[in-house]
């Protein structure tokens, strides 16, 4: 502990008790005379993290009591050392808002500036914040303290909207954040120690983020990704619905309104699935549509088998139908098949058209209804559900290329996944 005060000091650390107490409380929620003596891990939401905090040194270390072997480095040249110069930039940044710190570390130690920013709730910079927030790509690099950190603050639990706001441009990034929260309610709740209500004003706050200020909007829902994330949420996790509306919907009124759309929607989507679908069915490859209810009447019109037709009576062995072409007549029972069955696909959605991005399974037991076309990929809503579908040429690409990946005769060498390299790895090589 001393030698971290000799450094701090040499590198023009200052840190006042009021002020080691203002920014603790502030930032941390941490109440400085809650710590004991010697160091104190920093643990959010219930975890641990990779910081400890000094009461009697004022300031914060990186890494538990293991540290990194300096008995060989002379004193005066600890100053330069990486892992020093990371713990004076990180006490620079917190507790003295050090322009020159932020600069030096924004092209040399983002990785702890994420950290900073992230995990010790540190905003005072507007440019920095961005930064960080531009740099947030895939959620599998992060534990669960970080994403539950980008929402949250650590103190008090309130959202962290100023951070959300400037994520918003990247929509699959609020798709993950949104789908992990209720994905791990559970967990959430019993380990971290948040309330439902906290998830679920935090939800509020994601899925009106897209759709703020676009209630009068002539958007197209189907092709829509902020109203796709709403629309999937809510068919996933209906439940969330009842407590939007059991809470004023948390004051957002633009999702107040696509939940109405939503639910208008469904009930388009219940109309079309409880209406039954008629075809007709002949080997002679038509069937006559006749004036009247027998085999000599007058033949209206031939109509093509696997035609779909409208039945307006299906009493006795003669149907009244309409067909596509608007003509009403008769048809023998025999020649229409129903088209209703409960047979269930799955289908495999992701965000976005790239095989990398989030998915989802999704059992239907309708057809996907394509909206566009993007590359190898379609934009399809199937039962309410929106996301991209590969055509069946980009799925036999991805197989190629596990074949290919997993292949015995690729060089005969072992494959083993690149691991994205942790600050420790960065700071020691």
């Amino acid at each position: 502990m001393e030698m971290f005060s000799k450094i701090l000091n040499k590198s023009r650390f200052q840190n006042s008790e009021e002020n080691f107490e203002n920014i603790n409380k502030e930032l941390l929620g941490i109440n400085t005379k809650n710590l004991e003596k010697g160091y104190n891990e920093i643990r959010l939401f219930n975890e641990t993290t990779d910081y400890q905090i000094s009461k009697e040194g004022k300031y914060i270390k990186i890494g538990d009591d293991i540290l990194p072997d300096m008995d060989k480095i002379k004193e005066e040249d600890l100053i330069t050392y990486p892992y020093m110069k990371s713990v004076i930039t990180l006490n620079k940044i917190i507790y003295q808002n050090d322009l020159a710190s932020i600069l030096m570390a924004t092209q040399k130690d983002i990785d702890l500036l994420s950290d900073i920013v992230i995990l010790l709730n540190y905003e005072k910079n507007e440019i920095l914040l961005k930064k960080i927030a531009d740099n947030i790509k895939d959620l599998k690099d992060y534990s669960n303290n970080f994403i539950l950190s980008i929402v949250f603050y650590n103190k008090d639990h309130l959202i962290r909207k100023k951070l959300l706001q400037y994520l918003s441009k990247n929509q699959e990034i609020i798709s993950h954040i949104s789908f992990y929260l209720v994905d791990n309610r559970k967990q959430i709740v019993t380990v971290n120690k948040l309330l439902d209500k906290d998830i679920d004003s935090a939800m509020g706050f994601l899925l009106n983020l897209g759709l703020e200020g676009r209630s009068n909007d002539d958007i197209y829902t189907g092709n829509d990704m902020s109203y796709g994330l709403l629309n999937n949420i809510f068919i996933s996790y209906p439940d969330l619905i009842q407590s939007f509306e059991r809470n004023n919907y948390f004051g957002y009124e633009d999702l107040r309104y696509f939940t109405k759309v939503f639910h208008t929607e469904q009930e388009h989507l219940n109309d079309d699935s409880d209406t039954e679908t008629y075809t007709i069915q002949d080997a002679d490859g038509y069937t006559n549509l006749r004036k009247e209810k027998n085999a000599q009447s007058g033949i209206l019109q031939k109509i093509k088998s696997g035609e779909q037709i409208e039945v307006l009576d299906n009493t006795g062995d003669w149907w009244q139908i309409k067909t596509k072409e608007g003509k009403t007549g008769y048809v023998h029972k025999s020649r229409v098949k129903s088209g209703n069955n409960n047979h269930s696909t799955t289908y495999k959605l992701y965000d976005r058209p790239d095989f990398s991005s989030f998915s989802r399974e999704v059992m239907a037991k309708g057809e996907a209804e394509i909206a566009h076309h993007s590359s190898g990929w379609d934009f399809v809503k199937i039962d309410g559900t929106t996301g991209y579908l590969p055509i069946e040429e980009k799925r036999q690409e991805l197989e190629k290329e596990e074949k290919k990946k997993f292949s015995f005769l690729a060089d005969e060498e072992d494959i083993k996944p690149e691991k994205k390299k942790g600050f420790w790895d960065n700071l020691f090589g």
